[in-house]
């Protein structure tokens, strides 16, 4: 049976089983019998619905019904506890796994970023990761930035130029954030540069896999912003900050726009819904062999 048709089949299925989840979560004492623990916080709770886009985002997404409804699921299914997405719930699932952290007692992310294991390592986390953020922060020694932050306690960085030194950074961690970079790969570039040998850039960007080729919105030149295609804004449409300006759409040839000189990519990517993909970027250490980026969960 071909890929798309096994895909639209599990996302068929995955929807039918949701409806009553939906609608037991207003029934008390329901999470009890039907919960699911949330990878985030830990707790056994229930999920929302759905986060319906816009119809500005869809038109210009130029998403079919079927991966309109993935991205939604993708944005909303909410813990009902710590409000996370699945977007969320599947980015810290793969990070556990990366790190092997289930295996040695942490079931979610709120008790690993709290541990010695994850307090060991050097993190970054470049742009606030949405809900993420609150569970991060029990990190220590956690290097925070926000883009354009007037907080004189949190700086801000341009993932096009880090002030941060060489080799410093164990894991980076990015949520839906490159595609509104401007100059790609002189991001990329500074994040292979801050990490150790070994080290992650651990990260989402919203990529449709249904055949389509990456393709670029808008460019910068002069410091100006010049519009290839008509302008999309992820966030809320009416919110029309540059830096929600969307720059690069990622289709099936992603690996190709993701690939530096020393390091290699792996996509995590949920067999249900394909829209849930986190990517692992490791920087090869001095004199490895070269390795091939690939894609998990197809």
């Amino acid at each position: 049976m071909p890929h798309t048709a096994v895909t639209n089949i599990r996302e068929w299925l995955g929807r039918v089983a949701e409806r009553p989840m939906h609608a037991l979560a207003r029934v008390p004492g329901a999470s009890a019998v039907l919960a699911r623990r949330c990878p985030v916080c830990g707790h056994r709770t229930l999920r929302g619905p759905p986060w319906p886009l816009s119809q500005e985002l869809i038109d210009a997404w130029e998403l079919d019904p079927g991966w309109r409804r993935m991205f939604e699921r993708r944005e909303g299914l909410a813990c009902l506890h710590c409000d996370a997405c699945s977007r969320y719930q599947h980015f810290a699932t793969v990070l556990l796994d990366a790190f092997g952290a289930r295996p040695a007692g942490h079931k979610s992310l709120y008790h690993f970023a709290g541990s010695d294991d994850f307090g060991r390592l050097e993190v970054a986390e470049i742009n606030r990761c949405g809900v993420l953020h609150q569970y991060l922060r029990r990190h220590r020694r956690l290097h925070f930035s926000d883009f354009g932050s007037t907080d004189p306690g949190v700086p801000s960085e341009d993932l096009q130029q880090l002030s941060y030194a060489d080799g410093q950074f164990d894991l980076v961690v990015t949520t839906d954030t490159l595609e509104h970079v401007p100059e790609l790969p002189r991001a990329l570039d500074e994040i292979e540069r801050v990490l150790k040998p070994r080290g992650r850039h651990i990260f989402t960007i919203p990529t449709v896999w249904d055949g389509r080729k990456t393709r670029q919105r808008a460019v910068c030149e002069g410091g100006k912003v010049m519009h290839l295609l008509p302008p999309c804004y992820h966030g809320t449409w009416d919110d029309k900050k540059t830096d929600r300006l969307v720059f690069h759409e990622f289709g099936n040839d992603v690996l190709d726009y993701l690939r530096t000189a020393n390091t290699c990519t792996v996509v995590k990517r949920s067999p249900v819904n394909p829209a849930l993909s986190v990517f692992i970027t490791t920087k090869r250490a001095t004199g490895t062999a070269d390795r091939t980026d690939k894609i998990n969960g197809s």
